[in-house]
């Protein structure tokens, strides 16, 4: 037998010092924060052809506190139509963290992942009215306390609206003077062909520069995908702007042929292959692990195949590739 107190008595009779009952400690209340999820929204309205951006106090830290992101939430839609379809080529976007690029540039917004809706041209519709999307990072993204994360968008300008952005970021709260032992800062490049004729019976061609799909970083890139989008349209009315458009981009699918070569003529699409059968059509995204050093950089060749009958009148293909993955450094 024995007990709590003083003494405890054993079987034999024999008493000794009873141990002391350990209780659990209080929470500490303060420090409970810290691994607790975080999530900072910024809105900003993009006018035709212009460019636009978060402010830069919405995604601080409210407690100025370093922060670990996971991914970029966005819902677009246009200002003076709110009813009006959005396609992910119609605005594209540019990440950096003070004076570390995390796009190459402006890209659009929707070779940034892979796709969720049936036509795969957009990013999951959450309505007819809008287009929504998410970048997951493939790594978590350390943002000291104190450092701007800045945000823009440019109104590519296919339709005469402006258009209202919705941007979040997602991820959790750090201990203050937290650091790292290695940083992953996320990436990403793409390429928008100029508008492919498919209108006539004749075949049409043009390829990407080797300033598109580049690593614009001093440290190495890991590339984790591509992803590649089709829009289909008239010139003059937004290209894959509505849903019949974006059906029709994919029954024009077969029309488009890609070949992608890397540096010095490393050969990645050998053969002019079908872009169905490099982006798988479910996706519309393949998966790599490749790495790519400082100015090194993928070319992106797009061929049509002349159809046998000449689509509707005023038809155009446009190709978006995408490229995305993250650098690691020492902290």
């Amino acid at each position: 037998m024995g007990g709590y107190g003083k003494v405890m008595v054993t079987r034999k009779g024999a008493m000794r010092p009873a141990s002391r009952l350990v209780l659990p400690k209080a929470p500490n209340i303060v420090r409970s924060v810290y691994g607790r999820p975080i999530n900072l929204m910024g809105t900003v309205t993009v006018l035709q052809n212009s460019t636009g951006s978060l402010p830069e106090n919405a995604l601080f830290h409210p407690n100025d506190l370093p922060m670990e992101l996971h991914g970029v939430k966005l819902v677009a839609y246009l200002s003076g139509s709110p009813t009006g379809d959005v396609g992910g080529h119609i605005l594209s976007m540019k990440l950096a963290l003070g004076n570390i690029p995390l796009t190459n540039g402006f890209v659009p917004s929707f070779v940034l992942a892979k796709s969720t809706d049936d036509y795969g041209s957009t990013f999951g519709a959450a309505a007819p009215s809008q287009m929504a999307f998410r970048w997951k990072f493939d790594r978590p993204f350390f943002v000291p306390a104190g450092v701007p994360l800045s945000v823009s968008f440019r109104h590519n300008g296919l339709t005469d609206d402006s258009i209202v952005v919705e941007a979040s970021f997602e991820g959790r709260t750090l201990e203050p003077g937290w650091k790292p032992r290695r940083v992953f800062y996320p990436y990403a490049a793409g390429y928008s062909s100029i508008p492919l004729r498919l209108d006539d019976t004749t075949a049409d061609a043009t390829q990407s520069s080797e300033d598109d799909l580049t690593n614009v970083r001093s440290m190495p890139l890991q590339v984790c995908r591509f992803v590649g989008r089709l829009t289909a349209g008239a010139i003059e009315t937004s290209i894959g702007g509505d849903a019949s458009q974006r059906q029709q981009s994919d029954a024009a699918s077969s029309l488009v042929d890609i070949r992608i070569v890397a540096s010095k003529g490393f050969p990645v699409v050998r053969n002019r292959t079908p872009f169905p059968c490099v982006f798988y059509y479910g996706d519309r995204a393949w998966d790599v692990r490749a790495t790519l050093t400082q100015k090194e950089y993928y070319k992106v060749y797009i061929d049509t195949v002349a159809p046998t009958t000449a689509l509707t009148a005023g038809t155009f293909m446009q190709a978006h590739i995408g490229m995305t993955g993250y650098s690691e450094v020492a902290a």
